[in-house]
């Protein structure tokens, strides 16, 4: 290992907290951290881990977030990832946050297993509801920014991911609720535009 691989693992270990890892069993594919944004779409809710921090990990394409995982695969963390002039941002919910070099290299090693509730998000965010839930009218539609789209595609509301099972819902004029997440999924269909 470099002085320098050293040096940013120590880095990204001290703004997450996280000591470093010994050793891992998956096959490791080396890239960097550019890279991995790049080929995020095929790789949306894959999970993997890092030479650099403990944790099982996945890139959630259309929300620009970086979830972790604990061990028995449930969502621990979300960070939003900002990448900017040769840099990325990775900001935890936690208030943590560190800034890398886009091409940093890193060992990537993918289980072979994708996050249910990765999937879960981007079937939410591809499809359009066929049928009227929770006050939201036939055609609604969930945008990454967190909008709520009606049938013309004006805004008549905010989402966001509450837990692995919830998401909060926020309508115009309305007290905010909570609609478990399988209601919704049950009420949509792949938009045609997709």
């Amino acid at each position: 290992m470099s002085m320098r691989s050293i040096a940013l693992s120590a880095a990204l270990c001290s703004f997450l907290g996280a000591p470093m890892l010994q050793a891992q069993t998956n096959v490791s594919q080396t890239m960097t951290i550019a890279s991995a944004f790049e080929q995020s779409e095929q790789h949306h809710g894959a999970l993997f881990t890092l030479d650099v921090m403990l944790g099982t990990y996945a890139i959630i394409t259309g929300l620009n977030e970086l979830w972790r995982f604990d061990e028995a695969g449930a969502l621990k963390d979300r960070a939003g990832v900002t990448v900017e002039e040769g840099d990325v941002t990775i900001a935890w919910s936690n208030g943590e946050h560190f800034t890398v070099a886009q091409s940093t290299p890193l060992e990537v090693h993918f289980s072979g297993e994708t996050s249910p509730l990765a999937m879960h998000i981007k079937t939410l965010l591809n499809g359009v509801l066929f049928e009227s839930i929770a006050d939201l009218p036939e055609n609604t539609v969930f945008d990454a920014s967190g909008s709520v789209l009606g049938s013309n595609e004006e805004p008549i509301g905010q989402w966001s991911l509450l837990n692995a099972h919830s998401i909060a819902l926020r309508l115009e004029e309305q007290d905010p609720i909570t609609v478990p997440l399988a209601d919704i999924l049950s009420a949509l269909k792949k938009r045609a535009d997709l």
